[in-house]
Formats: structure tokens, sequence, C-alpha cells
């Protein structure tokens, strides 16, 4: 584009973006004492599947969007499993449903 000039397009140009936090919550405690603890662990990894299929199984092919989970934060030590696991997400999409 030169300087000085404008452009333009018909229609959506850039998509829309938001960020989603999600916390999943669970009981921690020391590793070998497992069965006294709730871990998030496997709650984590199915939630974080699902999200990856959300644009393959509920949007229409022709229609652009992308669920990306860029960010996994959970515990800071090899033996003990934490209370809780955060995952940051974006969704990005040329569509915009209207209530």
């Amino acid at each position: 584009m030169l300087v000085g000039t404008v452009g333009y397009t018909a229609g959506w140009s850039t998509p829309t973006i938001d960020s989603v936090d999600i916390t999943i919550h669970g009981k921690g405690g020391h590793a070998p004492t497992r069965t006294r603890n709730r871990s998030h662990c496997d709650r984590r990894a199915h939630h974080h599947r699902e999200l990856q299929t959300i644009v393959s199984r509920r949007v229409n092919p022709l229609d652009h969007a992308v669920v990306t989970v860029g960010s996994i934060h959970a515990g800071t030590k090899h033996n003990v499993i934490p209370d809780t696991a955060k995952l940051e997400l974006t969704v990005r999409s040329f569509y915009r449903r209207r209530p």
C-alpha cells in the first residue's frame, strides 16, 4: 500500500479475538497419598481435548474459526499434586452469532 492511501475490503477484514481463562479445581496433596487427593489432571486433559474439537465438530467448515490452548499452568513440584490448573486460550472467528 502506498503512503497516503487507504485500503478497505467488503465484509470482515480481521477476525474477532477473545481470550478465555479456565480454572479447574481439585484437591491437591503429596503424590504418594494420591488416594486422598482429587486430582484435576484427568479433567484438565479431558477439557483440553474437548476444546481442540470445538471447531472440527461444531463449526461449519465454510466458516473460519480457531480455538487455541496456548498455556497450561499447574503445580510447581514433581511430587505434589496441585489444587488448581489454569488453561489460557484464544478463540478467533470471522462469524459472530447475534442473540
